[in-house]
């Protein structure tokens, strides 16, 4: 899979479009728990993209799509990753 070009702010991502005005741009500092949890999150949001997608590594996940993830939930990135699979591989 060809990743996304990255945001000037950070990663390359998994889920599009993305909006990219200052108004949905978030920012914030998490308790040592929520980021040790959001970064368990990140390598299974890898695990995911590694099956139904192709090669990723946790490094290779952007924050955004973490958050993606937590509001999906895992059947639902499940789901969008399915569909953008079959998008790539019709190109």
């Amino acid at each position: 899979m060809t990743k996304a070009k990255g945001t000037p702010m950070g990663r390359a991502s998994i889920f599009r479009p993305k909006v990219t005005d200052s108004d949905h741009r978030y920012q914030g500092y998490m308790t040592v728990l929520g980021r040790e949890k959001f970064e368990a999150a990140r390598v299974h949001v890898a695990d995911l993209a590694r099956t139904l997608l192709g090669a990723f590594a946790p490094q290779d996940i952007s924050d955004a799509d973490v958050f993606e993830y937590g509001v999906r939930g895992d059947a639902g990135t499940r789901r969008y990753m399915k569909a953008r699979r079959k998008e790539l591989d019709a190109k």
